[in-house]
């Protein structure tokens, strides 16, 4: 495990013995010496802190020059609608993590004919509650590569999500 998955974990935990302890000695009523059940486990809390701030500083301080923007082709044909793009806000997803900075959401959206109904299905406040994937216009489409490159591994079996 890496140290930025530790120290946060050790940080609650550390919050939860200092609650803990305080509860004990107010509960007990227990002699003793006050400062060794709340002092100390309030300096191990205090520490964690700076800890969890050092390292969220570090991560998010930039590093070195970026380089030069590099244009890539969409990964889709057609006509198609973004949503929740980086234009709106950085990361656009709200998190940095699983590949989501800089991810856009597209939407297929196909042209129909004057007269013909919506490619895509529209809302419904009743029935059916969820639809078969084949429903979708984007649903088969082909998923193309954005630059050239070599596929080192792909993998099959994960199944649609309905």
């Amino acid at each position: 495990m890496s140290v930025r998955a530790v120290v946060p974990v050790a940080m609650r935990l550390s919050w939860l013995v200092l609650f803990a302890l305080m509860i004990g000695e107010f509960v007990t009523d227990l002699p003793g010496p006050g400062w060794a059940t709340t002092f100390l486990p309030a300096m191990v809390v205090l520490a964690l802190m700076v800890a969890t701030t050092t390292l969220q500083a570090r991560a998010a301080a930039p590093r070195g020059e970026p380089g030069p923007p590099v244009e890539v082709d969409p990964p889709v044909t057609g006509r198609w609608s973004a949503l929740n793009s980086p234009a709106d806000k950085v990361p656009s997803h709200g998190t940095h993590v699983y590949g989501q900075t800089y991810a856009i959401d597209i939407v297929a959206d196909p042209e129909t004919g004057e007269g013909e109904p919506p490619a895509r299905p529209t809302f419904r406040w009743f029935w059916p509650l969820f639809r078969r994937n084949h429903a979708f216009p984007a649903f088969g489409a082909p998923l193309l590569a954005v630059a050239d490159a070599t596929v080192v591994r792909a993998s099959d079996g994960q199944r649609d999500h309905l």
